[in-house]
Order: structure tokens, then sequence, then C-alpha cells
């Protein structure tokens, strides 16, 4: 299932409740229950809360609102995952590395946080599409890895 979603409301997933990752976030394992909380209280950017460490908190963000031709290509494994019927029930974050300055700031295009709204399960995928990266700027371009900081030095998250 190809997910290229265009949706300007978000969807009714913060405020109610938790979601859930089954197997955790890569590297956050044991940790499997977050809420989705505005940044600001606005979309596009948000808290992806730990709903059990309160010290764990991930910035993120739509793509589809910063990035006209992103797109994401689920598997079939990821969508039985998900249990995912329908692309409309799909909400796509990606996780945001911030810096002291937010021109420094990336966002990680290899991997986004799928949300399946209606059963409120969550998976953070890898795309197979070697265009993206892990390291994006905020502007769409890619990082030179070797003329740039790293995430410690760029701030705390992934």
């Amino acid at each position: 299932m190809q997910v290229q979603n265009d949706i300007i409301d978000t969807p009714e997933i913060n405020g109610n409740g938790v979601i859930r990752f089954e197997r955790g976030i890569p590297g956050f394992e044991e940790e499997r229950s977050f809420l989705l909380v505005p940044l600001d209280g606005k979309a596009p950017f948000y808290f992806l809360q730990s709903a059990d460490n309160p010290l764990l908190r991930f910035i993120a963000c739509e793509p589809f609102r910063l990035l006209s031709k992103y797109e994401v290509e689920l598997t079939e494994k990821d969508l039985r995952d998900l249990l995912l019927e329908k692309e409309e029930d799909a909400f796509i974050l990606l996780i945001l590395t911030p810096a002291e300055r937010i021109q420094e700031s990336t966002i990680n295009l290899k991997a986004p946080v799928v949300i399946n709204v209606k059963k409120r399960l969550a998976k953070q995928v890898i795309l197979e599409n070697d265009q993206y990266t892990t390291r994006h700027w905020l502007n769409g371009e890619k990082v030179d890895p070797t003329n740039s900081r790293t995430s410690a030095e760029a701030g705390r998250g992934r």
C-alpha cells in the first residue's frame, strides 16, 4: 500500500488515549505506549510522548505538509503488523532531530512512524526507497555526512 496523505486536518488520535507500538520504537523497544501531543497546540509538529516515561519524548512532524513529493510504500508485513486495511486510516509522522538553529534540524525520511488511527497501533517502518536517508534538512535536502554536526551535537533525539 502506498500512502501519500494530503490530509489537512489531524486525525482524531491526539488527546484520545494511548497509541501502542507493539514492538516499541527501535532503540527504545521497552517503550510501547505513547501519546501524540500537538506542539504549541497545533500541527504539523508533535511530541510523541511516552505514556510511561515522562522523560522520553520525540519531536515529530507531518511529512506531507513539508515535502510534497514524499511517499511511503508499506510492505505486506507492515500492513499486517498495523492491521491496516485502508490508506486513509494511516497517519504518517517523521522523527525530527532538533538543533540549536532550526535550519540545522534534520528529519528521518527513511524510517517514518505509521499510525493506524482506527486501531491506535503504530510502528516505525524502514522504507526500501534509497532516495531517503535518516538525516534530511527540514528544507528537504540530504545532509552531507562529511560536513555536518552529529546528532549529539545537534541536540537530543533521533
